[in-house]
C-alpha cells in the first residue's frame, strides 16, 4: 500500500474525527494502521474546564472519510492510567519567592505522585542563564527523562527562587528533551508567574515550531496577574494542549492534579475504514 495513502489516511482520521457535542476538546495522540482496514486511534478529550471526559461512547463520535457517509467507530475503550512521558517546566524566578514557590513545589510533588511506575518525567526549573541545548543538563535545576522519579522529587525539594524569567529558552529546552524520546504519549507542562525576562533572550516561536513538528502538546499554567497570558495561551492552543489561569498559588495543587488526571486519561477507538488501498510503490 502506498506510503502516500497511509499519510492521507492519517490526516483524514486526525482532522475529520469530531465529537458531536459542542464545547468539547479533543487531541489525537497516536494512529495505528498496521492492521488496515482496521484503524486504531488513541486520543484525549476534555471539557471547557480542562477536566477529562470519562463517559464517551461510540455514539458520541462521528467519523467521515473522503467526504463520504458519516459513521460511528466500532468500539471505544477508556484508560485512566495511560503511559506518559512528561517534562515539568517550573518558574523559580525571584517573583516566586516565599509562598508561591512553596505551593508550586507541593503541587509538583503531587503531580509526580499521580504518575505510574512505567511513566517518565523530566524537570526544567528556570530563572536566569537557561541553556536551551537539551544535551546540556544543569544538575542544580534540571533532570533529564527518567522512570526513576526519586531524582526529580529530590531536586524539586531543593529549589530556591531568584533571578529573571527565561521562559522561551526553558520551554524550548523541555520540548527538545521530550522530542528526543520515542513516539508515544508525550507532553510538556509549564508553570510561570511572569513574562520572558530579559525580554530579548530566547525565541518565542521556537518552542511552538518544535512542539508542532514532533506532535508534543504543551500544557500551561499561569500563576497570578502578571503573566504573559497571550503567550501561554498560544503555546497551548497551537500545540494541542490546554491553558489554565490560576490566580492564587494555594490553588496550584488542584490545578496540577487536574492536568495530571487529564494527561493520564486516554481513549482508544477502533473503526473499519471504508477507503481502498493502492498498490505498493
Amino acid at each position: 500500500m502506498k506510503k502516500r495513502f497511509f499519510l492521507i489516511l492519517a490526516l483524514l482520521s486526525l482532522f475529520c474525527l469530531a465529537l458531536t457535542e459542542a464545547g468539547l476538546n479533543l487531541r489525537a495522540d497516536q494512529l495505528e494502521v498496521s492492521s488496515f482496514p482496521e484503524v486504531s486511534l488513541t486520543f484525549s478529550a476534555w471539557d471547557e474546564t480542562g477536566l477529562p471526559l470519562s463517559d464517551l461512547t461510540t455514539r458520541d463520535i462521528t467519523l467521515k472519510e473522503n467526504n463520504g457517509t458519516s459513521f460511528h467507530p466500532d468500539s471505544i475503550t477508556l484508560n485512566k492510567d495511560a503511559p506518559l512521558a512528561v517534562a515539568l517546566v517550573l518558574d523559580i524566578s525571584g517573583s516566586m519567592q516565599g509562598q508561591p514557590l512553596v505551593d508550586a513545589k507541593v503541587a509538583a510533588v503531587r503531580f509526580l505522585d499521580r504518575l505510574s511506575s512505567g511513566d517518565q518525567a523530566a524537570l526544567v526549573a528556570f530563572s536566569h542563564n537557561v541553556d536551551p541545548d537539551s544535551n546540556s543538563i544543569n544538575p542544580e535545576r534540571e533532570v533529564d527523562f527518567t522512570n526513576n522519579l526519586v531524582p526529580v522529587y529530590d531536586l524539586v525539594e531543593t529549589l530556591t527562587a531568584d533571578g529573571g524569567t527565561e521562559l522561551y529558552n526553558a520551554v524550548q529546552k523541555a520540548v527538545a528533551m521530550t522530542s528526543a524520546l520515542p513516539q508515544g504519549h508525550r507532553a510538556v507542562l509549564v508553570l510561570s508567574d511572569g513574562v520572558n525576562e530579559p525580554i530579548d533572550v530566547g525565541n518565542p516561536d521556537m518552542p511552538i515550531s518544535l512542539a508542532k513538528e514532533n506532535n508534543i502538546p504543551i500544557y500551561t499554567i499561569g500563576l497570578g496577574n502578571l503573566i504573559d497570558e497571550p503567550y501561554l495561551q498560544k503555546l497551548s492552543a497551537e500545540t494541542g494542549g490546554y491553558f489554565r489561569l490560576t490566580p492564587k498559588s494555594s490553588d496550584l495543587a488542584t490545578t496540577f492534579n487536574d492536568i495530571a488526571e487529564l494527561l493520564k486519561t486516554q481513549y482508544t477507538m477502533v473503526y473499519t475504514s471504508t477507503l481502498q488501498g493502492g498498490e505498493q510503490d
